[in-house]
């Protein structure tokens, strides 16, 4: 796999490199969105040295993943992270807890994304389902149906506005206004303890 090798978030020293590297990044400039991907899987695992069962590197991952990310999060409040892993891998309760925003596929062929967000819908809400308007497709459904599809999770667009017409441009800002709101960066707000599975504060973002 293009001999590539990846940090096992597992241990304690590598939590404490990325808390480390990752703060001063976000201290020293002017950082507001973060989306974390993971597009190498450990194809052969390995922990020569590990504290207990070796095949534990599974469970402490996640575990060291998630103590990464609330250091950070705490940390740099500001912060809008997005949870992404070779689109939409990396997709649980555990994410949620922490992150603002699932990509849900690389995907974004406006026809395509009705299974994956139906499949999505059935255990995450539709406020954390990132729905981008693009080009593709060949040729691209309709922009006015692409808009609809977005609309149904959390509307953006990743298309040069630059290289739309007249007429795409008043369409998309017709869509727009049909949210109800104007474009604006997203607002965390806290949901009741029985609409997710966990408890405490609850964060997660509305976009429009």
């Amino acid at each position: 796999m293009r001999n590539q090798l990846i940090l096992n978030v597992g241990r304690p020293d590598v939590q404490a490199y990325l808390i480390d590297i990752l703060d001063r990044l976000l201290t020293n400039h002017k950082i507001t969105f973060i989306k974390w991907d993971m597009n190498r899987n450990v194809s052969e695992p390995g922990w020569p040295d590990a504290p207990g069962d070796p095949r534990e590197l599974w469970v402490r991952y996640v575990q060291g993943l998630y103590h990464v990310w609330g250091t950070l999060a705490k940390r740099h409040p500001h912060i809008f992270w997005q949870t992404c892993s070779g689109g939409g891998g990396r997709a649980d309760f555990g994410m949620l807890h922490l992150a603002d925003q699932v990509w849900v596929s690389d995907n974004t062929e406006a026809t395509a994304r009705f299974g994956h967000q139906y499949g999505f819908s059935q255990i995450f809400p539709a406020m954390v389902m990132e729905s981008q308007v693009t080009h593709m497709g060949n040729p691209p459904a309709p922009l006015e149906f692409r808009f609809h599809v977005s609309m149904m999770g959390v509307l953006g667009i990743s298309s040069d506005l630059m290289h739309w017409t007249p007429e795409e441009l008043a369409s998309g800002a017709n869509q727009i206004d049909c949210t109800g709101n104007p474009p604006r960066r997203a607002t965390r707000r806290s949901i009741p303890a029985t609409a997710c599975p966990r408890s405490a504060v609850h964060r997660h973002t509305i976009c429009q």
